[in-house]
């Protein structure tokens, strides 16, 4: 467990110090991370948008969405066609599709991040 906190720590780290530059795969990785880190338990009865709005100021929750964002923004000749090649290359990474519950995150905090991005829609 303390691996994976120390993991999460240093994701957090790198999501913090991103100026709104270029990301890179691993900042990308980073955001996913802290975006499954605060998803709820799945069995726990909430009110997922009450849940998520104690997150709307927290420089992580901000800077990982802007994150998400910018990658589908700097995506090379980006068409809809590169997006969803981009799109499955990271939901199906075997640091994702082994799980389904992780999996299911980063397919919906992709889609927050990414929609309205030229063709991309929810």
């Amino acid at each position: 467990m303390t691996e994976q906190k120390n993991a999460l720590e240093a994701s957090l780290d790198r999501i913090k110090k991103y100026n709104d530059g270029t990301v890179h795969n691993q900042l990308v990785h980073d955001a996913l991370k802290y975006f499954i880190s605060i998803e709820p338990d799945p069995a726990q009865t909430i009110d997922y948008k009450k849940y998520l709005a104690r997150f709307e100021n927290d420089e992580s929750f901000v800077k990982s969405l802007l994150i998400l964002k910018r990658f589908a923004e700097q995506i090379p000749q980006r068409t809809f066609a590169k997006m969803q090649e981009e799109y499955y290359r990271i939901i199906q990474s075997p640091r994702f599709s082994n799980d389904s519950f992780r999996q299911g995150v980063v397919i919906t905090w992709l889609h927050n991040a990414w929609d309205g991005i030229d063709e991309w829609k929810r």
